[in-house]
């Protein structure tokens, strides 16, 4: 776990109540939805014997879930998650945004362009091979796919379990006192209470969960 996520953590905890209830995800790969699941997965290249899933979630409350998304969630291969029509039946959704993050921030995420970042024997046997790191002359990488593939099926699994999947990104912003901050600023500022942090959270989550 991240410092941001940590500190967000901290501060939610102080006003959701968290669930014990472990939310199976992977159920829906082989629902009435598998169709589509499976069409992006091939669209990332994916090993049709490797489909799977074995992400886990950020925080998981009573009525809700909500996933941090920092800099590894947003490039190309994310965008093209974001093309699926299954987000026509997720109108709560920010998907323009979140479209706009995938191509304003691709440089931001390329920063971690190595190592376990870019791919592992385990994201290979599941997207097949990589390219050097930093270097998109064939195959790209291989964890930024499995990493844009995981994302996806936590968002769709909302058609399937009911329970809504929140996201909020660092590059979400706020207005305070004037002046214009990303939620990444909010989570390292220290001379920002907790309370005052939440309250600005709170119309955002809301728009963000299901009417």
């Amino acid at each position: 776990m991240g410092a941001k996520e940590k500190r967000l953590g901290q501060i939610l905890d102080k006003y959701y109540v968290r669930s014990n209830s472990k939310v199976v995800i992977k159920d829906i790969l082989n629902s009435n939805y598998q169709s589509e699941i499976l069409d992006v997965y091939t669209q990332l290249d994916g090993v049709r014997e490797n489909y799977n899933f074995r992400g886990k979630w950020d925080f998981v409350f009573k009525d809700f879930i909500l996933e941090l998304d920092e800099e590894a969630h947003f490039n190309r291969y994310r965008a093209l998650t974001l093309t699926s029509s299954l987000y026509d039946e997720i109108s709560y959704f920010p998907i323009n945004k979140y479209k706009d993050f995938c191509k304003t921030y691709e440089d931001k995420c390329l920063k971690k362009g190595y190592g376990k970042y870019w791919a592992s024997t385990s994201t290979e046997k599941m997207f097949g091979p990589s390219d050097l790191p930093k270097s998109f002359v064939r195959y790209g990488s291989s964890r930024w796919k499995q990493r844009a593939f995981y994302d996806y099926v936590k968002d769709v699994s909302y058609l399937y379990t009911g329970i809504p999947v929140v996201r909020l990104s660092i590059y979400d912003q706020f207005q305070i006192n004037g002046k214009e901050l990303s939620l990444e600023q909010l989570l390292v500022k220290n001379n920002l209470s907790d309370e005052y942090i939440f309250t600005q959270l709170t119309s955002l989550i809301a728009e963000r969960k299901p009417l």
